[in-house]
């Protein structure tokens, strides 16, 4: 009897290790799943500064693509005044002055036309590869916000699996309490 006994209070501490033991494991994969939280809040906000970056970028990107088109439709205005003015120098000799005058501001007007609008073809240039890179920033939050959450779910997972293992060793425990007191 007093075998059966000290067998089972062999049998009792073994279960109290494994409780403890189980109860730590509880902890770390808790901690491991409030980690896994943190990163993935941290993941989200970045993803969604990361977005409303995107809206700036395309917002620029759209007013600079009118800037550009509005400097091309003043290039070929530029363009047919400086035609209209060559004619012009044919037909009145007497304007000759003026009219050169009129032909060198507007070759100005196009030369800073056109230096305007390859500053902003190269601005728009910059713009969209930022737009792209952004993007693929993006994607790559997106992904990693996936595998956040994937590994979040398995602490989870792990972490209700050490539960019903604690209390599967909880109930044999007390079992083995009872067995005690009767025996």
């Amino acid at each position: 009897c007093k075998r059966k006994m000290r067998a089972m209070a062999d049998a009792n501490l073994d279960l109290e290790d494994d409780n403890d033991k189980l109860k730590k494991k509880i902890r770390a994969f808790e901690d491991e799943a409030e980690e896994a939280q943190k990163r993935e809040r941290d993941l989200k906000n970045n993803l969604r500064r990361s977005e409303d970056q995107n809206e700036d970028l395309k917002d620029e990107n759209d007013r600079m693509k009118k800037r550009v088109n509005a400097l091309e439709d003043q290039i070929k205005e530029a363009q047919q005044r400086e035609e209209d003015l060559k004619d012009s120098l044919q037909k009145a000799e007497d304007e000759n002055k003026d009219l050169k005058d009129r032909l060198s501001a507007a070759q100005d007007a196009m030369q800073k036309a056109a230096d305007e609008n390859e500053d902003l073809r190269d601005r728009l240039k910059r713009s969209e590869d930022k737009l792209k890179k952004a993007e693929g920033d993006i994607e790559e939050l997106q992904d990693r916000l996936k595998k956040s959450e994937d590994r979040r779910k398995k602490a989870e997972d792990e972490v209700e699996d050490l539960r019903d293992k604690l209390d599967q060793a909880k109930n044999e425990n007390a079992a083995l309490k009872d067995r005690l007191k009767k025996s």
